[in-house]
């Protein structure tokens, strides 16, 4: 390899140009944050649920369709599920309390729980159980997230 030198000017005009770039990604970044955000706004207004995504909406082109999926996460309190457990076990409403959650690792709702949790409770539930399951539970929106895909054209 023959030596290379490398001088100032060139270091600069290197630089200069890395920078340039740089610069040109975060605008480029920008735009298409607000592009996103843009379709993601129409998607949720002018949308329509597709076929077994409930928590979806879709809307379409000639070319394109844009989908946008919003989900929640579920937190379990663990605390706040111990209090509860305890309590319907001294209840004797273990059937119940199976009802709502299950351990894992930690607790997870069981699916219906919500619901459940509307209906009357059991007699001889404790008092502040809808009080309890509400700091045991917390579901937060998640963030929502897009899928733009080239539409498959059809062969006649």
């Amino acid at each position: 390899m023959p030596d290379e030198t490398l001088t100032a000017k060139e270091i600069d005009e290197l630089a200069f140009k890395y920078d340039q770039l740089d610069a040109e990604i975060e605008k480029q970044k920008e735009t298409l944050s607000r592009k996103k955000d843009e379709l993601i706004r129409l998607t949720q207004t002018h949308g329509t649920v597709p076929p077994r995504a409930v928590k979806s909406k879709r809307i379409e082109g000639e070319e394109w369709e844009v989908t946008v999926s919003m989900g929640q996460s579920v937190e379990i309190n663990g605390n706040a599920v111990v209090k509860i457990r305890k309590a319907l076990y001294a209840k004797r409403l273990v059937d119940f309390f199976a009802r709502l959650f299950e351990k894992v690792e930690s607790y997870k709702m069981v699916k219906g729980a919500q619901e459940l949790m509307a209906k009357p409770l059991p007699p001889t539930a404790p008092r502040k159980l809808r009080q309890w399951f509400a700091e045991a539970v917390q579901i937060n929106d998640k963030k929502p997230s897009l899928k733009v895909d080239r539409k498959k054209k059809e062969t006649p």
